[in-house]
């Protein structure tokens, strides 16, 4: 072998080099319930993603800080909906699902008749498209009260019946 100032071994592969061939070390995949006993009342609100403490740490579900966390949380929760709130919140969704529909209605057929007034040079043409525009504004506020009227007689509480149920009720019913 010549003496040479520049000349390298030809290199040798280790085992330790080659990533394929040794075992990957990788963390198990997060899972949020704990493999022990825990009261069922935290199964329904336990977070899918990790918790961790104000100082930021993690919280190990199972341990006595992840408990403490979920009593808490559990604590916190607010009440569930009476029946009446429930149809509360029905109604205001319905309602504002029709109105929304009849305003995208109206909006849609003002913008057709701009449209159509624009791209006119008739001066009756123009005329007419304005007054087409002027009595669908108006019609459009009276089919608002009509169909604000129908929605409030067929989503309200029949009368005679209580908004919620007792709770002798419920227990019933099931």
């Amino acid at each position: 072998m010549p003496l040479r100032s520049n000349y390298l071994p030809p290199p040798t592969v280790l085992s330790e080099d080659v990533s394929f061939m040794n075992p990957v070390l990788t963390v198990a995949p997060y899972n949020p319930i704990p493999d022990m006993f825990f009261p069922a009342k935290y199964k329904s609100i336990i977070p899918k993603d990790p918790i961790y403490n104000e100082q930021g740490d993690f919280i190990i579900p199972g341990s006595r800080e992840w408990f403490t966390y979920m009593h808490n949380l559990h604590i916190n929760l607010p009440p569930p909906l009476t029946k009446a709130q429930k149809h509360e919140i029905n109604r205001r969704m319905v309602t504002t699902k029709s109105l929304t529909e009849l305003t995208d209605t109206f909006d849609w057929m003002i913008k057709n008749h701009i449209k159509k007034y624009q791209n006119t040079e008739n001066i009756y043409e123009k005329s007419h498209y304005h007054s087409e525009m002027v009595n669908h504004a108006s019609r459009f506020s009276d089919k608002i009260h009509k169909q604000f009227n129908i929605m409030k007689r067929s989503l309200a509480i029949p009368s005679g019946a209580s908004e919620d149920t007792s709770d002798a009720t419920v227990e019933l019913e099931k």
